[in-house]
């Protein structure tokens, strides 16, 4: 019997009694739909962590679907045999492969049969600017999906005009760009709030900050949050889709950001760019005497947008509808 293989991430948790939250949540998701789909056309399932090195021998009529990030691991042996289809998913922007420490990405995409990039508009219909547009012609765009159960509407109140706050969600990583978003908060004399693994001294320099560290946003803390902060800002220097703007969307809170962050200006959050502080500190200004009845306007839209579109079953299909052509 020939096998659907799939590997995501470092965890397995496709038999979880609850959807897995994000950075997992494609494995939960796509990995249970995947699962369904293969017993349905007659092939045994089998999901493998990234970091499987086991050694696995892949059949000529097996499909392999994977993410690349662990570079010895289950894709990167599967990917060196022969096999009906080799699928690669993960997020896309134009940096993705960087000069030294992820050299194993453009192997394996240049191996796969086909592309699914996780990405937002932005990085996609630009990707001819990068160094690998020619992938455009195998690939499949994804946007990042997210289920609202999990984050449901909380937002009620909004601070008082030239009161409102500024929540950041991320990763002590470059490209997230935390330092620029410390430099907003430095100018405009706004209230920062920040979740994530960056010290709290990357922040010394902000007047108003609140540090929090990691977090598990239960809907207990999401209900607080959205109590506390107005606003949800990412200005990256290439982040592909990032989730937390659905998420944080999702609560309630106003979405700013780049189109580094993936989003063309106003498509659908609140347009920030990285090289134009005066521009920043205009569209701020703009939120932060706004009334309310704009700000609950604003927000209820886009908060549609993402519950209509940024759906699994979406996602799901998305990538079976041509998974299926392979079969």
């Amino acid at each position: 019997m020939a096998t659907l293989y799939f590997s995501y991430s470092t965890v397995h948790g496709l038999d979880a009694a609850e959807p897995l939250n994000s950075p997992y949540s494609i494995t939960w998701n796509l990995g249970r739909f995947l699962r369904t789909k293969a017993v349905e056309r007659g092939y045994a399932f089998e999901y493998r962590q990234l970091d499987d090195c086991t050694p696995v021998t892949i059949g000529k009529d097996d499909i392999v679907i994977g993410h690349s990030w662990y570079p010895e691991g289950f894709l990167t042996n599967a990917f060196k045999q022969e096999c009906k289809a080799r699928f690669l998913i993960q997020p896309y922007q134009h940096d993705i492969v960087g000069k030294n420490e992820s050299w194993w990405i453009k192997q394996l995409a240049e191996k796969a049969d086909h592309l699914f990039f996780v990405t937002g508009s932005y990085w996609w219909d630009t990707m001819s600017d990068g160094l690998y547009g020619d992938w455009k012609d195998k690939a499949t765009r994804l946007d990042m999906a997210i289920n609202p159960a999990l984050h449901p509407h909380s937002k009620v109140t909004w601070n008082k005009p030239g009161k409102r706050r500024v929540l950041a969600i991320g990763a002590d990583i470059p490209y997230k760009g935390l330092d620029m978003i410390a430099d907003f908060a430095r100018c405009g004399g706004f209230h920062l709030g920040y979740f994530g693994s960056a010290p709290y001294e990357r922040f010394a320099h902000v007047p108003q900050f609140k540090h929090y560290g990691g977090a598990d946003f239960t809907p207990e803390l999401q209900r607080h949050l959205t109590e506390e902060y107005d606003f949800f800002i990412s200005l990256a220097y290439g982040d592909a889709n990032p989730t937390t703007l659905l998420e944080t969307a999702c609560w309630g809170l106003l979405p700013m950001c780049n189109k580094e962050s993936g989003y063309w200006g106003g498509e659908p959050f609140v347009e920030l760019r990285k090289d134009d502080m005066a521009f920043n500190l205009d569209q701020l200004l703009l939120l932060q005497v706004a009334p309310e009845y704009k700000l609950n306007e604003l927000t209820a839209h886009i908060r549609r947008q993402i519950v209509e579109q940024h759906t699994w079953p979406r996602f799901n299909e998305t990538v079976w509808a041509e998974v299926e052509k392979w079969l």
